[in-house]
């Protein structure tokens, strides 16, 4: 639950870092009603998970609770389980599968879960 915190602080601030930018550049866009100016927060939130955890197997919000995201094999998962896990974060009642089980949907689809990192030596 606090990656989940951590990680919607950070995107808000991505998100509006974002809009702040395409304000300054397209003045005009985000005043109209193009379908990309909807589907740039979702395309944002997609690619804020998607990034992370392939790239580096964590979000800043794992990062900050020392947690990974791991297949069910102990590796870094590849990049057709990011997109499973990170696509069904899109699904509306994934939060909800949290109240249910100890694992959540995005998880269980994608066959990763979040482990605690191992300390290593060095």
């Amino acid at each position: 639950m606090a990656n989940f915190f951590i990680d919607s602080f950070f995107y808000s601030i991505v998100i509006f870092m974002l809009f702040i930018f395409l304000s300054f550049i397209f003045p005009t866009v985000l005043e109209t009603q193009l379908p990309l100016v909807d589907l740039l927060p979702l395309l944002t939130y997609f690619l804020y998970y998607f990034l992370f955890e392939y790239c580096l197997g964590k979000t800043p919000g794992k990062y900050l609770t020392k947690t990974i995201v791991i297949d069910y094999y102990g590796e870094l998962p590849r990049a057709r389980r990011v997109f499973i896990r990170t696509s069904a974060r899109l699904i509306p009642f994934d939060l909800i599968s949290y109240l249910f089980a100890l694992i959540g949907m995005h998880d269980l689809l994608s066959k990763t879960m979040v482990v605690k990192r191992k300390k290593t030596v060095g």
